[in-house]
């Protein structure tokens, strides 16, 4: 079994329609990876944590991960994607490129927790953000890329991250982060999958990547329609929180990846 990366075999019993090697399966709401094929009734030996080389398709569109991106699996296509299918596999170990063919995923077992614990930037709805806030701004430089507002308070803000552990993420503080950092607007796509919602239009036409006091990372995908597809994104830093003013009137979730090790030291903290 070629996907094999973990010692966690479990013994089932082939649901419906029967099951196939290497083809995730959901039984009792648990994903398990079938060591063979077996026909509906039959016992299999199956994984229900560790991390399998799983097939996606070779395209640029839904087929992009970076590492601890949601996985769904396509029924249909027998494959992943990063659509939310309703059958969701886990968190990609590693990063896959779109013309890749395979994607490394973990399953959500107990051998899963370290990688895939993302935490999450809550974005709050708020018919005043405008006025309560001022412009979030996500910066590229070859040195670190930051989030930067001209807060009203002339300091950095820690914006705390939901999930446990008391990771956060630093806003610094600039006057003018535009003109001085080369600060381009955040946006919120309140319709796209977790890991995709903040948008921005990059100076450079790369996404951004943001590292958290606790080493994870929150992705900022660049978009040349950011402003079309999203709503602005601002800084109340009266409350220490991000807002933007939603069309459903609901507030939203942007997700970090799992951790990862070493980023945090840099910020002058040991992950």
């Amino acid at each position: 079994m070629k996907s094999f990366r973990s010692p966690t075999p479990r013994t089932f019993t082939a649901p419906e329609g029967g099951v196939v090697a290497d083809r995730p399966v959901w039984i009792g709401g648990t994903v398990v990876i079938p060591n063979a094929d077996a026909d509906e009734g039959e016992e299999f030996v199956g994984f229900t944590d560790g991390t399998f080389e799983l097939p996606k398709h070779a395209e640029a569109n839904n087929y992009l991960f970076a590492t601890g991106d949601d996985v769904y699996w396509d029924p249909d296509e027998a494959e992943c994607t990063t659509i939310e299918t309703g059958y969701r596999v886990g968190r990609a170990f590693s990063g896959a490129l779109s013309t890749a063919t395979t994607v490394e995923v973990t399953l959500p077992g107990p051998g899963a927790r370290s990688l895939i614990d993302r935490k999450v930037l809550p974005c709050y709805d708020n018919d005043s953000a405008a006025s309560d806030g001022r412009a979030l701004m996500v910066c590229q430089a070859p040195e670190a890329t930051i989030l930067a507002n001209n807060t009203e308070g002339a300091a950095n803000i820690s914006l705390a991250l939901t999930g446990g552990d008391g990771d956060r993420i630093i806003v610094r503080h600039n006057a003018d982060p535009a003109a001085n950092l080369g600060g381009r607007q955040v946006y919120f796509d309140e319709d796209a999958p977790a890991h995709q919602r903040l948008l921005f239009v990059s100076a450079h036409s790369v996404d951004a990547h943001v590292v958290t006091l606790g080493g994870r990372v929150l992705t900022i995908k660049h978009d040349a329609d950011a402003a079309t597809k999203g709503v602005a994104l601002y800084l109340d830093d009266a409350d220490d929180h991000v807002e933007f003013v939603s069309p459903t009137n609901t507030s939203g979730s942007a997700y970090t990846s799992g951790a990862r090790h070493g980023h945090g030291i840099a910020f002058g903290r040991a992950s």
